[in-house]
């Protein structure tokens, strides 16, 4: 055991550098192998910006429902995806107020505002890249991307644009005949706004402004619009 330990001494004294760096790229390797394994290919993908803590389990039964309305299968993997990626974003005041809650139930809430800026980089990164082309957004959310000129105005893709629309380029999510239908769109605060990303530059460099994929996500808005049952 001793000669075993010494042995041990000896090589990390000599090799101690070379095992930390080959251990960290194994590391990176491990990580970015697992979240390539479990990377959805979806068909149509959604973010939600807001203050809503939402279950994997709900955005699972969300994303079912979703990809039921699709049309078809754009990105040829013999399934019908929809995949909804959320960014957790609170305002001042709904910190306070989250705060409150939390401390009427003897609980404690932590949330680091310093983050919020690189959360909504982050967000609108994947907005420009089009990665994100169907938005669902806080009204706070929705006024840190005013101005940039993201979204499509309403009008172009809809036959009609409804009464509940928010201004020109969003609707009121809640208010869509498809979110009061479906009880699992509960988790999304009501005063979510829908909207649709712009094509841009960089999403067509990257692949992801083919025609048949964008108008995959114009078909679900649509669908949501003039849902009814039948």
């Amino acid at each position: 055991m001793q000669k075993i330990i010494k042995w041990l001494d000896n090589f990390w004294y000599h090799y101690k550098w070379r095992v930390i760096v080959i251990s960290f790229f194994l590391v990176v390797f491990l990580v970015c192998a697992v979240q390539c394994a479990s990377k959805v290919d979806a068909d149509v993908n959604l973010i939600y910006v807001g203050p809503e803590v939402v279950s994997g389990e709900a955005y699972f039964e969300m994303e079912n429902i979703l990809a039921s309305r699709l049309d078809g299968d754009t990105n040829r993997d013999g399934e019908r995806k929809v995949q909804i990626t959320d960014v957790v974003v609170l305002s001042d005041e709904q910190l306070a107020e989250k705060k409150a809650e939390a401390e009427a139930e003897d609980d404690y809430l932590y949330y680091d505002t310093s983050v919020r800026a690189s959360a909504f980089n982050n967000a609108k990164n994947w907005m420009v890249s089009g990665e994100m082309l169907i938005c669902i957004l806080d009204p706070y959310a929705y006024s840190w991307f005013e101005g940039l000129e993201l979204f499509v105005p309403l009008s172009e893709y809809l036959d009609e644009v409804p009464a509940y629309a928010h201004d020109e380029y969003s609707l009121v999510f809640a208010e869509t005949p498809f979110a009061k239908y479906f009880d699992a769109m509960d988790p999304i605060a009501e005063d979510t706004l829908l909207c649709l990303v712009k094509p841009t530059y960089l999403a067509s460099f990257n692949g992801n402004n083919k025609d048949e994929r964008y108008e995959a996500h114009i078909a679900l808005i649509r669908k949501m619009v003039e849902f009814s049952v039948e």
